[in-house]
């Protein structure tokens, strides 16, 4: 029951999130995917499994923000 409600928090805010910021729909799905399923702890986390590979810090410096924007906004 407790997951359920976590998982249904989750996608809520997943919801309100994409209202404000419909161009990061796939960073939040991959969050989504990869905290329901694989149990992920961070935004980079996530990044780096959807990207099949690991990032080098100058490329998150790149990406980064828009992934951390939408994993602390959804994992508060």
């Amino acid at each position: 029951m407790l997951k359920f409600l976590r998982q249904r928090k989750l996608r809520t805010r997943a919801i309100q999130y994409l209202s404000r910021h419909p161009e990061d729909e796939p960073a939040v799905k991959a969050i989504l995917m990869g905290v329901e399923a694989l149990g992920i702890s961070s935004a980079r986390e996530a990044a780096e499994i959807t990207a099949g590979r690991p990032f080098s810090d100058e490329e998150w410096n790149e990406y980064g923000p828009r992934w951390e924007r939408a994993w602390n906004f959804m994992i508060r």
